[in-house]
Parts: structure tokens; sequence; C-alpha cells
């Protein structure tokens, strides 16, 4: 540290790289969150609502139904358990992987 200017004059170790991040597919290939995309919107359908119903009955935004119907977002756990009671199905049938 530099006693005058309190600036240190130590050099910064280098920042190690991010590892990728692990690729995750089902057994068909696909990203997991388009399946699962694909799952609530054919549940949302048989149980006859529109996105905006299940994200008010969910007390989630509309835009993140939508986000989770095309695949693009990545719901918690606790996301997938209020959509579950939602439309009165277990939550094992929006984690069924295989189509």
């Amino acid at each position: 540290m530099n006693r005058t200017t309190g600036v240190s004059t130590r050099a910064r170790a280098p920042r190690r790289p991010r590892r990728p991040a692990l690729e995750i597919r089902t057994g068909t290939g696909e990203d997991p969150r388009v399946v699962l995309g694909r799952i609530i919107h054919r549940e949302r359908i048989r149980f006859g609502i529109s996105q905006e119903e299940l994200a008010g009955r969910a007390e989630l935004d509309r835009t993140y139904i939508s986000g989770m119907e095309r695949g693009m977002r990545n719901p918690t756990f606790l996301v997938i358990l209020r959509l579950a009671r939602v439309l009165e199905i277990s939550p094992a049938v929006l984690v069924e992987l295989e189509e």
C-alpha cells in the first residue's frame, strides 16, 4: 500500500475463467426448459385457462408464464409447485421430461 495515496500497489491475481455451464439434455437431445414449456402449455390448455389467468392464480407475471412456455425461463422448484397446484396436477407431471 502506498502510504501517501492510500492506493494498493500490489498487483491483483488474475481471475479464473468461469467454467462453462453444464449442458443438460433430455433423452431426445432437447433442452429440458423447452420440454417443460411444452408440458406447461399442454396442461394449461387442458385446464382451459389463458396465460394471464394462470399467471394470476399462481401469483406470477404473464410474461414469466410466456417465457416458461417458450423455454426461455428456468423456473424454481417453488414456481413448479405453484403451477402444479393451480393446474391441479402432480408436480411430477411437470418434470416428466420424456414425452
